[in-house]
């Protein structure tokens, strides 16, 4: 009886170890796979917003380029006799305008940056106002400060890119 006892009795702790063992090795298992799911998951965030902040700078210059388009045409047909605030805009510049300022909108609200989204809405508020100043003086003012600080913007998205390799 001794023997048959001892039998069972490694029978049962040779399967309890088996079991704990293939216990061990799924959780293992488990844990690794959860954590490449989690890595992937972060490197496909990362990938959409640099993807987005790529799409975003060229997108916020279009718009200020297309602004800066407009000032000067306005600006040229105030020296040639017409009352500023006045003119009309070359065929298709002010549907250019509102395209790339939709662009930028959408792209905008994908930037996870609180900071940054904020800088860039704001920028373009000052951005549109140009064409709503009073008088070339104004718009011009407005132009120049929206210029240099288009530019500290598009370095600090470029920052916030690099930041995401």
């Amino acid at each position: 009886m001794d023997s048959a006892f001892w039998g069972v009795i490694g029978t049962i702790v040779g399967a309890a170890a088996s079991i704990g063992t293939t216990w061990l090795t799924n959780r293992n298992a488990a844990a690794l796979q959860s954590s490449a799911k989690a890595a992937e998951q972060l490197e496909n965030r990362r990938a959409f917003q640099r993807q987005t902040l790529v799409e975003l700078q060229d997108a916020f210059h279009d718009a200020i380029r297309h602004i800066s388009v407009a000032y000067l045409a306005d600006r040229h047909a105030h020296a040639n006799g017409i009352a500023w605030g006045k003119n009309i805009l070359p065929d298709g510049l002010a549907e250019q305008i509102r395209l790339a300022n939709r662009q930028v909108m959408l792209l905008v609200e994908r930037v996870h940056d609180d900071s940054l989204r904020k800088t860039i809405k704001g920028l373009m508020a000052q951005a549109n106002s140009v064409g709503d100043s009073g008088s070339v003086d104004e718009a011009e003012a407005r132009l120049d400060h929206v210029t240099m600080q288009s530019i500290a913007a598009i370095e600090r998205t470029g920052e916030t890119l690099r930041s995401l390799y």
